[in-house]
């Protein structure tokens, strides 16, 4: 009996030893798997910051100009979240297209958080086209590009460029490097006056934009926001003259030629709709012209009266790009500003972006 008792003894040990390693190795298995989904939960994160990023125009990008991120998000219903921060890299001023992305993902448990993973990426809008030409195209000594330059032809440069250049051949030194015109994956915007009239169309409403009296002249502080016109746009059928306007909001659409002149000339468009467009020349005969947005031309000139044109969205010339250009111009790429979504009927929207493609240049765990 003392032997049977001892033999029993040993096989209960010998049981809970193996029930207490399986009990063990089925928490190891079980924080494994925990960790390996908290681990994808926070890399979908990181694709959701890289969509709202590269397609902002659903995006809340009031705060700073850009999405900034927010807190306790979720795939499907239950305890687990993730938590995303987005930062542009200031490191360069003139850089709009680098941003560091932070997601932590974790299970909420009794109001705490665990099973936490934390990842730290930094996002890259490449490419970002700051300047569009539809041709072959010299950037004079005169201009300034911060960003990548897009030109459907041959490019000669003899300004400055800080960026890539995408283009048939390139002649002349850019901080980037050249690329088939084929690789850049941006399009002609392609506004016109007929996307803005009679109507347009924000969320199925309509709304009507003002109308500019051809061949006349622009000039003072100038605002048409309202519950009729929400995005405060204004059309000319024929030639416009700008001479000292400041429009603070709204968009300018011009069916003709459009000469700036004054001492200084300022258009900022709202979000999602493009700064100025323009179905003919755009010539910059003296003063400053300053553009917060994308702004849209078939040919463009600037004298050498000119102070100054400076751009923060994108330019886009759809003819021979930049000719007659005496006067300093300054592009800097600004995508968050240049994305635009345009609903020229209750039944069509149309987005658009400056923003070719992303890519995520470093990603770590903390």
């Amino acid at each position: 009996m003392l032997v049977v008792l001892f033999v029993i003894m040993a096989a209960t040990l010998i049981s809970l030893g193996f029930i207490a390693k399986s009990d063990m190795e089925l928490a190891c298995g079980r924080n494994v798997s925990l960790r390996m989904q908290m681990d994808y939960l926070a890399q979908s994160g990181l694709t959701h910051a890289k969509a709202l990023i590269t397609n902002p125009q659903g995006a809340d990008t009031a705060a700073l100009g850009y999405w900034t991120g927010d807190n306790a998000l979720q795939i499907e219903a239950g305890d687990d979240y993730y938590d995303l921060t987005v930062a542009r890299d200031n490191s360069d001023p003139t850089d709009r297209c680098t941003y560091n992305i932070q997601s932590l993902a974790y299970r909420l448990q009794d109001a705490q958080k665990t099973a936490q993973s934390y990842l730290n990426a930094r996002l890259r809008l490449d490419p970002c086209v700051a300047y569009w030409a539809g041709a072959s195209t010299t950037v004079s000594n005169t201009i300034t590009v911060n960003g990548d330059v897009y030109c459907s032809g041959n490019l000669t440069n003899l300004g400055t460029i800080n960026g890539d250049v995408f283009a048939n051949s390139l002649t002349g030194p850019v901080e980037g490097k050249r690329y088939d015109v084929a690789e850049a994956g941006v399009n002609w915007p392609g506004f016109s006056i007929n996307d803005f009239t009679p109507n347009y169309y924000i969320d199925s409403v309509a709304y009507e934009a003002e109308v500019a009296e051809p061949n006349d002249t622009l000039a003072g502080s100038i605002s048409f926001i309202s519950s009729l016109n929400l995005a405060g746009v204004i059309v000319c059928s024929g030639n416009l003259t700008l001479s000292d306007v400041l429009i603070e909001e709204g968009t300018l659409i011009v069916n003709g030629d459009l000469t700036v002149q004054g001492a200084s000339n300022t258009i900022t468009s709202v979000k999602n709709f493009p700064a100025l467009v323009v179905n003919g020349r755009l010539d910059v005969q003296s003063g400053q012209l300053i553009i917060n947005g994308l702004a849209q031309t078939n040919t463009m000139s600037v004298s050498a009266a000119a102070a100054n044109v400076m751009i923060s969205g994108a330019l886009f010339v759809r003819d021979s790009g930049i000719t007659d250009c005496m006067g300093n111009i300054t592009i800097t790429a600004a995508p968050m500003t240049a994305s635009t979504k345009i609903s020229p009927d209750s039944g069509t929207t149309v987005k658009w972006t400056p923003i070719g493609a992303a890519f995520f240049k470093s990603i770590k765990r903390q």
